[in-house]
């Protein structure tokens, strides 16, 4: 699209050439010029909003007015006057049919910080009409960008068990945003993992002889996360066999193996309807049985302790 400069000294060129046309004589005849119809009327009108506002300077925004004509002959526009030369327009002279109208954009590109207020004027034939509008914008400093926001996560690794701080322990952003960030702790179990960008992620630490342990951070402000490790538990070895005196809960210790001695024999109430007076086996965990054998006697009970004699 073709833009020309909205002039602001196109009416004084305009006069200066009707001047010059008019003053003096010439040996060369000139051409008459052909009259207007009588009864033509050409009613020029503008539409449209130009108030551009601030803009940053050498930034351009755009408006479009409308020149419409609602006499009965074909008015012809010449060009367009406007306050300064931040004011283009894709079009500036033509000619509109009668009853007809024609689309213009003006561009508004600021080339200081000042106003440009005044008035867009259309030159041309119209006989009668409006052919103004005001016409205004400002030119400010070029807008800075501003950087996003960024925000840090910082806390504590401790030892599930001692409660104690863990130092040179890794913490690292595993998936999400920020994926890949990582920190050790200080020598006080301290870490911080600084200008991330807000968002959802998880963060995990690690260390030989613990769990990894693993949390689901939503990230919109500084925020603080402290970490937990829980040691990796070995297996518990097997006791070995009992070598000597051998003591079930709430009983004193045994002194002739596994054998209970009389002071042991006791009349639980499962035995009352038995055919076994007294206890039989007493078990692991303190419990009587009234089993007549030592089969199936105190399975639920962590074994046999003794036998009743």
């Amino acid at each position: 699209m073709k833009r020309v400069i909205v002039p602001a000294v196109l009416a004084s060129i305009a006069l200066a050439l009707s001047m010059s046309a008019c003053g003096g004589s010439s040996a060369s005849p000139t051409a008459p010029t052909t009259p207007p119809s009588p009864g033509a009327t050409r009613v020029i009108g503008l539409a449209g909003n130009l108030a551009f506002g601030n803009v940053p300077v050498g930034q351009e925004v755009t408006s479009t007015i409308t020149i419409t004509n609602s006499g009965n002959a074909a008015l012809t526009f010449t060009g367009m006057t406007a306050p300064g030369s931040a004011y283009t327009a894709s079009s500036t002279t033509g000619t509109i049919g009668a009853g007809g109208s024609l689309p213009v954009t003006i561009f508004f590109k600021p080339t200081a910080v000042q106003s440009y207020n005044g008035t867009l004027t259309v030159n041309g034939d119209q006989t009668s009409g409006t052919n103004t509008l005001p016409i205004s914008g400002t030119g400010t400093t070029a807008a800075s960008t501003t950087p996003p926001a960024t925000f840090a996560v910082n806390g504590t690794v401790t030892d599930g068990t001692s409660h104690g701080v863990l130092p040179n322990i890794t913490v690292q952003i595993v998936s999400g945003t920020n994926a890949g960030r990582s920190a050790l702790t200080d020598s006080a179990g301290n870490y911080t993992i600084g200008t991330l960008a807000a968002g959802t992620f998880s963060i995990s630490a690690a260390a030989t002889s613990y769990q990894t342990t693993t949390q689901q951070v939503s990230l919109t402000g500084n925020a603080r996360v402290d970490l937990v490790l829980q040691r990796v538990g070995a297996p518990s070895p097997t006791p070995p066999p009992a070598s000597g005196p051998i003591a079930a809960p709430g009983l004193p210790p045994r002194t002739s193996g596994n054998t209970c001695s009389l002071n042991d024999i006791v009349h639980p109430a499962s035995c009352v309807n038995n055919m076994f007076g007294n206890a039989t086996f007493i078990c692991e965990d303190g419990a009587r049985s009234c089993a007549a054998t030592s089969q199936g006697a105190c399975s639920s009970h962590g074994g046999i302790f003794c036998r009743v004699q």
